[in-house]
């Protein structure tokens, strides 16, 4: 079985997309990557044209699917040890930061989480319109925690919340293995690394954010008893 698997969904990002493809091919040691392209992107021929430049990078381009939906969708297309979601405006910064976050994993028979966070200087606001948190990001799910649970992300989520789902979930496994400054994420808000553009807009808008709490609503509602289903599954494991 192969090892890791990176994986993302880019929407609008043509160029944005490339940069993040580019930094994952100078650091990789072992993972592949898979970039999900929604087939009614206004910037799709931006993508193909893309495609052509990296032939060793796994695309599809398909109907509409959130972040979230392709990070139920991989663990069906595509067989491995572990999967990570990134998102297009990630850039991957230390060489062989697969292998190590991976090497930790192994050490817990694949039954914890890991992520990485940005580095706590980089994380101070520019504005006064938002406050950063210093969420989880790049996050990595064995392919046991996936087939305990079901599913990688709860399938309620899309695109908005699915963070308070990955940190309850790593807390519950005994604490998120972190990794900090390996992977960086450059959101616009704030920390001005990237300006703020149509893709952060949908993100951060009140339809899909209502959508998202909705969803961390319904797996506090769940997360007692699919937690417990995951533990049935840790201690059956360890028995064999």
């Amino acid at each position: 079985m192969n090892k890791l698997l990176t994986a993302t969904v880019s929407w609008q990002r043509p160029e944005l997309c490339k940069k993040m493809i580019e930094s994952f091919i100078k650091t990789k040691k072992i993972a592949d990557l898979f970039v999900y392209i929604c087939d009614d992107d206004p910037k799709l021929k931006g993508y193909e044209k893309m495609m052509k430049e990296f032939p060793g990078i796994k695309f599809e381009i398909g109907p509409h699917l959130f972040i979230a939906e392709v990070s139920n969708y991989i663990p069906i297309k595509f067989r491995y040890e572990y999967y990570q979601m990134v998102n297009d405006d990630h850039e991957f910064i230390e060489k062989g930061c697969d292998t190590e976050m991976v090497k930790e994993l192994d050490k817990h028979d694949g039954w914890r989480l890991a992520a990485c966070y940005m580095p706590e200087e980089l994380m101070t606001s520019k504005t006064d319109e938002f406050v950063p948190i210093n969420a989880p990001t790049a996050e990595i799910f064995s392919r046991k925690i996936i087939k305990a649970l079901g599913f990688y992300n709860f399938p309620e989520f899309k695109q908005y919340g699915c963070d308070k789902y990955i940190m309850d979930l790593g807390e519950a496994l005994g604490g998120i293995l972190s990794f900090t400054g390996k992977i960086h994420h450059n959101p616009w808000h704030g920390l001005g690394r990237m300006e703020k553009d149509a893709t952060a807009e949908f993100i951060y808008s009140k339809e899909n954010m209502e959508q998202g709490e909705n969803a961390i609503r319904m797996w506090e509602m769940n997360k007692i008893k699919i937690i417990k289903k995951l533990w049935e599954a840790i201690k059956f494991d360890k028995k064999r």
